[in-house]
C-alpha cells in the first residue's frame, strides 16, 4: 500500500491515481452478485472522453494514457490472457493478400473498397476456434466474458468517435437555401446548415430502433395484423452444445459465442421451414427480434403474416396449430423445459406474484373450447382430462424507406472547406431517390401505374449509382417517411404520394383532371381528400398502424388545440375506436381485474377523460369545444368503486 511505502521511505516521490468512480464497495475480491458480465457506460462521448484506464510511466517519468487503438493495449489490460505481450489491434492491419504497394495504388483510384482490417473483423478473428491450436482467451471462462464485453464497448466507442470527428467537417442544408446563399455572393459554407447528427444507420441508437419499429409496422399496414406470434429460446442442453463441450471442462455459459452462433443457425432453419416448407401454411412476411434473457441466453420473438388463404378466420382453425393440452410426444418436453412456477399458495415468493396473484395468470382456467376475448387475445382450449405437470422449485420481406421533399428542399451533405459552386454542381444533388422516381416515370411505362409507396415492389434503388432500376427478382415494401401536420405543404404532398400514380414532376402531382393547382393542399381538396375534415381522419387512421393508443390521443389533442378542424365531433366519431385502443387494457391493469368488461359508452367516457387530462396539462379543456362531448366524472368514480367492491 502507499501508506506502507511512505512509512518505509518518507522521502520517496510517490504517485497515486484513483481509477474510475465506484458507487458501491470497490474491494477487489468481492463475490459477484450476478453470474454474467456486463458493462455500464455513463454519459456521452465528448472531446475529453477517456474510456480506458491504462496508464504507463515512461522512462522520463511522465504518465501516459494508452488508447484502445494502441497495439499494446490488450496485453496491458489483460495480462493473464496475453502473457507474451502480443500486439493487439491497430488501424493499419491489411487484409490477406494485400500489400502496402497495392494500397498505395488503390488510394489514387476511384474505388472505395477498403483494404485494412476493422476492429470488428480483428476481434472476430481472435475468438475463432482453430484445429490443433489452444486458445487461452477462449478457455478463460468469466474473463472471456469480460473480454467480449470490453471488446464490444471498444468497437462501439470507435464507431462513435469516427462519427463525431467526421461531423466536425460534414454539414447539411437544403438545395434551395444553398442557391440563395450563392446568389448573395457568399462562398463560405463552413457555417451554413446544421451539423449531421447520429444517423439512424448506427446500430442500437434511438433513431435506429425507431426506424426499424416503423419498418415492422409497415408490414402490418401492407398485410394486416400478424397471425402467429412465436417465441424461440436457446437451450444449453441442445445435443450440439453437449457435443462441443464433451471433452472440455467448460460450461455452456463459458462460451456465449458458441451459444449465439448455434442459436442463429437454428433460428434461420426455423424461419426457412416456416417460409419455404410452409409447415404452418403459406407465409407472406416474417419479422423477428432477438433478445437476451437474464441468464445470458438469446431468445427470439417472431411474427408471421400468413397468406389470405392460410389465415385463421375462426377459432376452429386455431386448435390444429396451437394446443395447450399436452400431446404424449410433447409432454416430456414441456415438463423438462417449462420454467414457470411453482407459484401461488405453494410459493408466494415467486417473482411472478404481485399482490398475492400470479401476473402470468397461472394456473390457467379450464375451458372446453377455444375462444377469442374482447381484447382480441385467444384463450386456448384446456379440457379437464386429468393430465397435469408438476413443477419443482428481421424482416422479410424488406421494407424500403422512401424519402421525399418539396421542390428544391432536398438535403445536401458537404464538407466545411468546399466551395459553394462545387457543392451545388455535385451530381448527387439532383439524384435523390424522390427525383429519380420522376425520371423512372418518364422512362418506364410500367412505372406510371404505381404510386410512390408501391414503387419498391417492381423497382430497386441502386445506392452506388443513385438510380432506380426495374426489379429482376424479390419483393420489397415501401414506407414513406412520416411528417407532422404542422409542417404544412410537405404533409399534403405525402397524402398525394399515396394517391397519384406516375407523375413526372412536381407539377403532375398538383394536377387533377388536367387542372394544375398552385399548392399541394389545393390538390388534396380537388381529389376530395380534405372534405369534411377527412384529412384528419386519414392522419389518425394511418398513425394507428404505428402508434399506441396514447400517441393517437395525443395527436387528436394536438389537432384540437390547433383549431384547424371544422367539425372535431365528426373526427371523434370516425376515429373513436383508434383513440380508445388501450383503454380497456389500462383499466384492467389499474383495477387488477383481468376479466373486466366495459360497454361502448363506458369506454368512450374513459377515452374522453384521458383526452381531457392531456388538454389540462396543456392549459386547455374540452369545454372550449362546444361540439365535443365531455366526460362524466361521476360515472367513472362510481364504476370504479363498484368494480373494487366486487
Amino acid at each position: 500500500m502507499a501508506r506502507d511505502c511512505f512509512q518505509r521511505n518518507p522521502r520517496e516521490n510517490l504517485k497515486i491515481r484513483l481509477i474510475a468512480k465506484r458507487n458501491q464497495d470497490g474491494r477487489t475480491y468481492n463475490l459477484p452478485t450476478a453470474s454474467e458480465v456486463a458493462a455500464l457506460i455513463v454519459g456521452d462521448i465528448d472531446t475529453l472522453f477517456e474510456p480506458r484506464d491504462i496508464i504507463v510511466k515512461s522512462k522520463q517519468g511522465y504518465l501516459e494514457r494508452i488508447s484502445e487503438l494502441h497495439p499494446s493495449y490488450l496485453a496491458l489490460q489483460y495480462p493473464l490472457l496475453f502473457v507474451y505481450v502480443d500486439d493487439g489491434y491497430r488501424i493499419d492491419i491489411l487484409h490477406r493478400d494485400v500489400s502496402t504497394s497495392t494500397t498505395s495504388d488503390v488510394s489514387t483510384s476511384t474505388t472505395s473498397k477498403r483494404h485494412t482490417c476493422t476492429m470488428r473483423e480483428y476481434f472476430c478473428y481472435r475468438i475463432q476456434d482453430r484445429l490443433n491450436t489452444f486458445s487461452l482467451v477462449l478457455n478463460s471462462r468469466r474473463l472471456f466474458q469480460q473480454f467480449l464485453v470490453d471488446v464490444y464497448t471498444m468497437i462501439k466507442s470507435e464507431r462513435l468517435l469516427y462519427i463525431r470527428t467526421q461531423q466536425k467537417k460534414l454539414r447539411c442544408e437544403t438545395f434551395e437555401n444553398l442557391c440563395f446563399v450563392k446568389k448573395q455572393g457568399k462562398g463560405d459554407v463552413s457555417k451554413i446548415g446544421q451539423r449531421v447528427i447520429l444517423p439512424s444507420s448506427f446500430t442500437g441508437s434511438e433513431r435506429y430502433m425507431f426506424q426499424n419499429y416503423l419498418d415492422a409496422m409497415s408490414l402490418c399496414k401492407w398485410y394486416g395484423y400478424p397471425d402467429f406470434f412465436i417465441t424461440i429460446t436457446c437451450n444449453p442442453k441442445w445435443p450440439e452444445v453437449k457435443r462441443f463441450h464433451k471433452d472440455m471442462t467448460l460450461n455452456p455459459e463459458d462460451r456465449p459465442d458458441i451459444l449465439c452462433r448455434l442459436f442463429k443457425i437454428k433460428l434461420d432453419s426455423i424461419i426457412k421451414d416456416l417460409r419455404d416448407n410452409a409447415i404452418l401454411g403459406k407465409v407472406q412476411a416474417v419479422v423477428y427480434t432477438v433478445e437476451f434473457q437474464k441468464r445470458g441466453l438469446p431468445h427470439a420473438h417472431l411474427c408471421l403474416f400468413m397468406h389470405a388463404d392460410h389465415k385463421l378466420p375462426t377459432v376452429d382453425y386455431i386448435d390444429p396449430f396451437i394446443s395447450t393440452e399436452k400431446e404424449p410426444e410433447l409432454y416430456f418436453l414441456v415438463s423438462e423445459f417449462m420454467i414457470h412456477g411453482p407459484c401461488g399458495v405453494e410459493n408466494m415468493n415467486c417473482p411472478c406474484m404481485i399482490d398475492g396473484k400470479c401476473s402470468k395468470k397461472f394456473p390457467k382456467k379450464i375451458r372446453e373450447s377455444t375462444c377469442i376475448e374482447g381484447d382480441g387475445f385467444p384463450v386456448y382450449r384446456r379440457r379437464n382430462n386429468g393430465v397435469f405437470i408438476e413443477k419443482s422449485d428481421v424482416k422479410n420481406p424488406s421494407v424500403i424507406r422512401l424519402p421525399f421533399h418539396l421542390p428544391g428542399q432536398q438535403h445536401v451533405i458537404y464538407e466545411e472547406f468546399e466551395e459553394i459552386e462545387d457543392v451545388l454542381d455535385k451530381p448527387s444533388v439532383n439524384a435523390s431517390m424522390f427525383l429519380q422516381w420522376f425520371l423512372c416515370n418518364q422512362k418506364y411505362p410500367a412505372a406510371r401505374q404505381l404510386t410512390y409507396v408501391e414503387f419498391p415492389t417492381q423497382f430497386v434503388w441502386k445506392s452506388n449509382k443513385r438510380k432506380l432500376k426495374p426489379r429482376k427478382r424479390g419483393f420489397s415494401i415501401g414506407r414513406i417517411h412520416s411528417v407532422s401536420l404542422s409542417v404544412g405543404e410537405a404533409y399534403y404532398l405525402r397524402i398525394l404520394l399515396n394517391k397519384v400514380k406516375g407523375p413526372r414532376n412536381f407539377e403532375d402531382i398538383r394536377t387533377v383532371n388536367d387542372v394544375e393547382y398552385p399548392t399541394f393542399r389545393d390538390a388534396c381538396y380537388a381529389y376530395g381528400l380534405l372534405d369534411d375534415d377527412n384529412e384528419y381522419v386519414e392522419a389518425i387512421v394511418e398513425a394507428s398502424f404505428t402508434g399506441s393508443g396514447y400517441y393517437i390521443r395525443s395527436l387528436f389533442c394536438t389537432m384540437l388545440m390547433s383549431e384547424s378542424m371544422y367539425r372535431p365531433e365528426f373526427v371523434w366519431e370516425k376515429t373513436f375506436t383508434y383513440l380508445s385502443d388501450d383503454i380497456l387494457y389500462k383499466q384492467r391493469r389499474i383495477l387488477k381485474h383481468p376479466g373486466l368488461v366495459l360497454n361502448e359508452d363506458q369506454i368512450k367516457n374513459l377515452t374522453l377523460f384521458e383526452i381531457q387530462k392531456f388538454l389540462l396539462r396543456n392549459n386547455s379543456t374540452l369545454k372550449r369545444y362546444s361540439s365535443m362531448p365531455f366526460p362524466n366524472h361521476d360515472c367513472i368514480s362510481s364504476a370504479n368503486n363498484l368494480l373494487l367492491s366486487e
